[in-house]
């Protein structure tokens, strides 16, 4: 179902909602109207692309490059312009009746200035995501905003249809590209001095994802770095925290077999993409070790004695 984004980003209720740098489920209204959101430049892009003939743009990238970030922003201040926005996010669980649905709802909306921003799209497949561009694509409002990860352009193809996700205006998000900036406005926030060696430090503490920046930066002792007094990150504090989630997603579930609790656990940490380590799990369950071995043999878990992600705890020593 199509949410119109003022729902969706909570538009008009900053008075009422503290504004955070980072969210599990992606910025709202209130974090960018206090500034706490770094504007990359991919979000003039994007918009520059659907104000001028692009009928669909799709902003692409690993997990935790951003696109989240891209697409609320662009919606938030097309809102801002006085465009029409709704939005909508895929899921695996959804049947194909309630796509056809959801692309009936997107033909329905023929209004000018008119957006759909549709995230992960990656979840369905590429001849889907296809037909769904050649039927839209017969009308020049709304425009469309996909985000998604890689998506094989070729599946959609097949006979005498024409493959829409060739024609794609795409902009391809790099996984780390807005670190620094994001860690140089954190430390603004924060009134903590902007010293290159902290803020490099962070970055190659947080590797590749932004999820993990996140955790980084919450860990950083902010009253002792104001006063120019740097510890670096509190790698304890990054483990405990992921310990909280796991412990959350236990707690809600009843299932006291052991595999389905280790597959819990990993899909936290996929989600953050953190790198696993065998030892990390080992702590949480003592008696899964030919579990765990098997899960380093398929490549699913860092084995005992690799060292990577700056020596971040939750990989082996």
């Amino acid at each position: 179902m199509l949410l119109p984004a003022e729902s969706v980003l909570k538009i008009g209720e900053s008075d009422s909602l503290p504004a955070k740098m980072f969210r599990k489920t992606g910025p709202i209204a209130v974090d960018f109207d206090a500034g706490m959101v770094h504007r990359r430049e991919q979000v003039a892009e994007v918009q520059a692309m659907l104000k001028q003939d692009a009928a669909a743009v799709l902003v692409q990238g690993v997990a935790a490059s951003g696109k989240s970030v891209v697409a609320r922003q662009v919606a938030y201040e097309l809102v801002q312009d006085d465009w029409t926005v709704y939005m909508h996010m895929l899921n695996r669980s959804e049947r194909l009746q309630q796509r056809v649905k959801l692309q009936e709802e997107i033909a329905a909306l023929a209004s000018e200035q008119s957006l759909v921003v549709i995230e992960d799209v990656h979840l369905a497949s590429a001849v889907e995501i296809n037909q769904m561009l050649l039927v839209l694509g017969q009308q020049r409002w709304p425009k469309l905003l996909l985000t998604s990860r890689k998506i094989e352009v070729e599946a959609g193809e097949s006979d005498n249809v024409p493959n829409r996700l060739q024609e794609l205006s795409r902009i391809k998000l790099q996984p780390f590209d807005a670190a620094k900036s994001i860690i140089e406005l954190f430390f603004q926030k924060e009134k903590i001095p902007a010293q290159a060696a902290w803020i490099d430090e962070v970055k190659r503490a947080s590797r590749t994802s932004l999820w993990l920046l996140a955790i980084a930066l919450e860990s950083i002792d902010v009253e002792a770095a104001r006063k120019g007094r740097w510890a670096g990150m509190d790698f304890d504090f990054m483990k405990r925290r992921v310990r909280e989630y796991l412990g959350e997603l236990q707690r809600d579930h009843n299932e006291n077999k052991l595999y389905p609790k280790l597959l819990i656990a990993l899909s936290v940490l996929y989600r953050f993409e953190i790198p696993t380590a065998e030892r990390f799990l080992e702590e949480i369950f003592p008696e899964a070790g030919q579990m765990l071995a098997q899960l380093a043999r398929l490549g699913e878990t860092v084995p005992k004695g690799t060292v990577c992600m700056a020596n971040c705890c939750l990989v082996s020593d």
